[in-house]
């Protein structure tokens, strides 16, 4: 009798490992099956390809780089280095477009006139986090010549995973990437994401203050459209902006429009949609000056006529295919600045 309660309490010990290792395989099927086509196990499938292809071509890749860890939906906007609330109530008189600018120990005078922009009839959005601006920034005028990809040896990109993207698709192998999946404007000067000349990880002001470039590419923004207000994230694009040019006096700075989502997929929410990134790309565009601060919006190349990333080339509504680096890098190389 004694041996067989023995065996009856194993068998009960047993039992909630059964019952995780039961709901792990539950929750796992419905991760890699469900979902649709754009998802799960058929998305991996479709990509494993590409991930191929890389490796042969001795480029790395990885299932993080094809799908991103870009935006994280919030709820609540996120307490970041200031507030939402403070966002909210920032007074945006600092940054009309012509005021002189002192910020991150740097100076930068803020738009000349030469920066242009097309306007459109508001849709009264209301939200917490943008509002509807009712303009697009137009790319910089200026008198851009067409370069190779020679001109890129001494540039550097920052950003995000599109920014990533271009260093895996993107076919310069001369730049420089300063990038993260999922990364912020308010994070971008604090997160290791750089590299220093002995090989570490250090932060983008630590890295620019050993080298120095002749241009910088800068796309950020996209993770920050459930996060504060457009205000706020002015005021830490001016940081940003100020920083960089203190360290790299001589650089041209390009500010690259955020890379608009599918149409289809923006409809789906009230802030991660393309009114509340042309509010992010109309802020950053006003830092413009058509000196050595140019505007560039790659959505030209990459947008349907409504504006939304073009069907068939993004797997997810926001990230896109291998072959829209292409037209990226296409468009960069015949908007180039040459002194």
């Amino acid at each position: 009798m004694k041996k067989s309660k023995g065996k009856n309490k194993k068998r009960r010990s047993m039992m909630p490992v059964f019952l995780i290792i039961g709901t792990v395989g539950i929750a796992l099927g419905v991760l890699l099956f469900g979902g649709g086509e754009d998802s799960g196990i058929n998305y991996i499938i479709e990509n494993v390809g590409t991930i191929t292809q890389n490796k042969r071509n001795g480029n790395e890749s990885n299932l993080e780089d094809i799908m991103g860890s870009d935006y994280l939906p919030k709820d609540e906007p996120e307490q970041t280095t200031r507030t939402a609330k403070k966002d909210a109530e920032e007074d945006d008189d600092d940054f009309e477009r012509g005021t002189h600018l002192t910020y991150g120990g740097g100076n930068m005078v803020s738009g000349t006139g030469t920066q242009q922009y097309i306007t459109y009839s508001p849709s009264g959005a209301s939200s917490p986090y943008y509002s509807d601006p009712g303009m697009i920034a137009l790319t910089t005028t200026y008198n851009y010549v067409t370069v190779d990809n020679n001109y890129f040896a001494d540039a550097l990109f920052i950003g995000d995973s599109r920014t990533e993207g271009m260093r895996i698709y993107g076919g310069l192998p001369g730049a420089t990437f300063y990038s993260k999946n999922g990364e912020t404007i308010y994070n971008l000067m604090s997160d290791p994401i750089a590299t220093n000349l002995s090989g570490a990880k250090v932060t983008i002001a630590e890295a620019l203050r050993e080298r120095q470039f002749g241009k910088i590419y800068i796309m950020i923004g996209i993770n920050n459209l459930g996060i504060g207000t457009t205000a706020g994230f002015k005021q830490e694009y001016a940081n940003v902006l100020s920083t960089i040019r203190a360290l790299q006096p001589n650089a041209i700075i390009y500010i690259q429009a955020n890379i608009n989502m599918t149409t289809a997929y923006s409809m789906q929410s009230d802030y991660m949609n393309n009114t509340n990134l042309n509010d992010k790309n109309v802020a950053s565009a006003s830092f413009a000056n058509g000196i050595d601060i140019f505007y560039l919006d790659v959505n030209d190349v990459l947008t349907d006529p409504d504006r939304g990333l073009a069907a068939g080339s993004s797997p997810d509504g926001i990230h896109m295919n291998p072959s829209s680096y292409t037209l990226w890098v296409n468009y960069l190389k015949t908007h180039a600045v040459v002194r």
